[in-house]
């Protein structure tokens, strides 16, 4: 019974891996995907079954499949209502297919779950309150998520970036990513300028820039402005304009910063506007 149990987390922490991969898992693959969720499911050991299904959810999402997709993130909160994890995801799923208010109701549930007041939820929660053009709110839970983030989940940092970006705070995004792209590759952040991080990381910024075309526009914003390392801005260059919903206390050093940021992307957001 351990044995089993022992595969099926190896099994869902396999495409867990996959479904969360940047950029996304392509149409055949995700197919594949969840076909061995759905084939595997009876299998599963109960403790693991909510977690079938969320992962189910995601990938229903990603194919676009709207109705089943939530239908399997529902069983997914049903089997586990205390997990938040699986109701911030099906509120990233209703707000990938249009769905602003269930989205937003439900991201508030969140917040008050065991653990569900977290970086991630509240910087998914900007993100959808950007999308109906609470932009200032928007950017209040990106403070919040700012103050909570431990700085340690690189996934979490770059998609924070995309989040701060999508409310306009380019340098924000630029300071994200340089996190993101060391604990990615577990080097130490230290005092190394945020463009220069993003230049010497070129290969793994370049695959996130096709995950989102936000990311390059917010780079690009900021190495216009300072004037340097014009390859950034070079690779965004033969990417298609497609912008896709995805899904260490750093107070002090936003608080410093943050008149020059505001002038930054303010001197930037003309040309870059869309």
């Amino acid at each position: 019974m351990k044995m089993l149990a022992a595969a099926a987390a190896t099994k869902v922490a396999e495409w867990v891996s996959e479904l969360t991969a940047v950029p996304a898992p392509s149409t055949a693959r995700l197919t594949v995907i969840l076909d061995d969720i759905t084939g595997s499911m009876k299998n599963i050991p109960v403790e693991q079954r909510a977690a079938c299904y969320d992962l189910k959810g995601i990938a229903l999402a990603l194919l676009g499949q709207e109705s089943d997709s939530l239908g399997a993130h529902l069983n997914a909160c049903r089997l586990d209502k205390n997990q938040f994890r699986f109701a911030l995801n099906m509120a990233v799923t209703y707000r990938r297919f249009g769905r602003e208010t269930e989205s937003l109701n439900l991201h508030a549930k969140v917040l008050e779950m065991d653990n569900g007041y977290n970086a991630t939820t509240l910087g998914s929660l900007a993100h959808s309150l950007a999308n109906i053009g609470e932009i200032e709110e928007a950017r209040k839970a990106l403070d919040e998520a700012f103050r909570v983030c431990t700085g340690k989940d690189p996934n979490e940092l770059r998609n924070l970036a995309l989040w701060s970006a999508n409310v306009g705070l380019n340098s924000e995004c630029v300071e994200l990513l340089a996190r993101s792209l060391r604990c990615f590759r577990n080097v130490p952040r230290g005092t190394t300028p945020a463009l220069e991080v993003l230049h010497e990381h070129m290969d793994v910024l370049a695959t996130w820039f096709v995950w989102d075309y936000r990311l390059a526009l917010a780079v690009a914003q900021v190495a216009t402005w300072q004037g340097k390392f014009p390859e950034l801005t070079a690779l965004t260059a033969d990417l298609p304009r497609v912008i896709k919903d995805p899904d260490p206390a750093w107070g002090e050093v936003f608080a410093s910063t943050r008149g020059s940021r505001s002038r930054a992307n303010a001197a930037a957001a003309e040309e870059y506007l869309e």
